[in-house]
């Protein structure tokens, strides 16, 4: 059957909405019970019984019971996205159930039609915004097809997601190996004799970014493998080129914010053109004969807690600061290993974030195809 043929049903005619679709339970002791939070559902996940996105309960607290298969949405002040139980669960009050009342819809499809409206509309939503939204219905053969479908893009992308954490993995365990054992008998130095030259980036306003320059700031993500570029007036070229600090091929990027757990705080600039970095980060540049993988990896692994480190420091004093850091020297043999090992590693991960790059395409693709309508691509009078 051809899309132009489905039907489109308001949500409101096709699930029970709110407090109707669960029980309320009281939770005495905190940490007793595993809870859906708003937080939870910040990446409109599928959720499992014992899924890490669950969160600690409250003490002396009521919570909503819902049973497997009901929708989760966060609303109001609280958007921040939707859900499916495949077990049941306790959840925050403030977070809407929706189940299913009718036999020819499957919950799963109406969780991804749900998701992709998620991905166009950021703002708030209100029970009565939902009740109101088309949602396209083609036979339930097809529903299946679309759910199978879009499962198993998921599966691919979890698998990938998979393989370069075990990357991640393997190249901390070679740097425990080779670096760390190797260095037990190694003369202590500072950062001083590895390094080239510090300095802290400076603050990125829009329309201080000229058209076509790339840049880098916000938090770390270790799934991001590019900077963004903008397309912006050109009147303020002269003020980027002599104002903003720039990182280039081999610099190393260090970001300045860092925890314990910050992943991707540390990286190496691979790019081949130069990028204007924010005051989040910190150009290092190696001392040529120091490998960047390398002082990158040490960099990482004795200072992670940047945060700390660098708290309550103007640019100046952190750039001092670092090039003062104690050290102890691999010999250079172990550092020329772990690089090699650490390219070769890293080559293979950008491969996956290639194809994960990719297979989110695919993805956003299909969903428009089978859930765009005129109120969900933005011409309807609910959805702006």
């Amino acid at each position: 059957m051809k899309k132009s043929r489905w039907r489109e049903v308001p949500l409101g005619e096709l699930v029970t909405m709110g407090a109707n679709t669960g029980r309320r339970c009281y939770v005495g002791v905190r940490g007793e019970q595993r809870i859906v939070g708003h937080q939870s559902l910040a990446d409109d996940p599928m959720l499992a019984v014992d899924d890490p996105l669950l969160e600690d309960a409250e003490g002396n607290k009521e919570y909503m019971l819902y049973p497997k298969g009901t929708i989760l949405v966060s609303l109001g002040r609280y958007s921040r996205g939707v859900g499916f139980l495949q077990g049941a669960a306790l959840a925050e009050i403030k977070i809407c159930g929706l189940r299913v009342d009718v036999s020819d819809v499957l919950p799963e499809y109406l969780f991804y039609v749900l998701r992709w409206y998620r991905m166009k509309q950021a703002d708030r939503w209100s029970q009565r915004r939902l009740k109101s939204w088309p949602i396209p219905l083609p036979p339930l053969v097809i529903q299946r097809e679309i759910v199978e479908f879009l499962s198993k893009l998921e599966e691919i992308q979890q698998c990938r997601k998979r393989l370069i954490t075990m990357l991640s993995d393997y190249i901390k365990a070679q740097y425990d190996t080779i670096i760390v054992k190797g260095s037990t008998y190694q003369p202590r130095s500072t950062l001083s004799d590895w390094i080239y030259h510090v300095e802290v980036g400076r603050q990125l306003p829009a329309h201080f970014l000229q058209e076509g320059v790339w840049y880098w700031r916000g938090r770390p993500d270790p799934f991001r493998k590019t900077p963004r570029s903008v397309e912006v007036q050109s009147n303020y070229n002269e003020r980027i080129q002599y104002s903003g600090v720039f990182s280039g091929p081999g610099d190393i990027l260090w970001y300045r914010y860092a925890s314990e757990q910050t992943e991707g705080s540390v990286l190496v600039h691979r790019w081949e053109r130069p990028v204007v970095i924010s005051n989040e980060w910190i150009k290092v540049t190696p001392l040529p004969g120091v490998p960047s993988e390398f002082l990158a990896a040490y960099i990482k692994e004795n200072y992670q807690r940047a945060e700390a480190l660098f708290q309550y420091r103007d640019r100046g004093r952190i750039a001092d600061m670092i090039k003062q850091l104690p050290t102890v020297v691999p010999s250079k043999i172990d550092q020329e290993e772990y690089a090699a090992i650490a390219r070769a590693t890293e080559r293979m991960a950008n491969a996956n974030l290639d194809a994960l790059h990719k297979l989110n395409i695919i993805y956003i693709n299909y969903m428009e195809e089978m859930f765009g309508t005129e109120m969900i691509d933005g011409r309807g009078e609910e959805i702006e």
